[in-house]
């Protein structure tokens, strides 16, 4: 299983609380879909990934949903209401 990794400083998970609940609540909602994702923090580093076969089928779908201008408008305002 291969996944796409991201590393930066330390974002405490209290910090993050929010951003992870919005991703696990409205994921399905919004994208069509929840993506695995993998958080941990080493020392002052944060490592965030996800499943690449998840982030690849996610970019899919939200091209689908922004490809015309209308449902483009039609997406950011579902983004924006939550």
């Amino acid at each position: 299983m291969k996944w796409i990794i991201y590393q930066r400083g330390t974002i405490y998970p209290h910090a993050a609380d929010m951003f992870l609940r919005g991703v696990l609540e409205y994921s399905e909602k919004l994208a069509g879909g929840f993506v695995s994702t993998l958080y941990i923090n080493l020392g002052p580093k944060l490592f965030w990934s996800w499943r690449r076969a998840d982030m690849m089928q996610l970019i899919k779908i939200i091209l689908r949903k922004i490809g015309h201008p209308r449902k483009c408008r039609l997406h950011l305002h579902k983004l924006y209401y939550h």
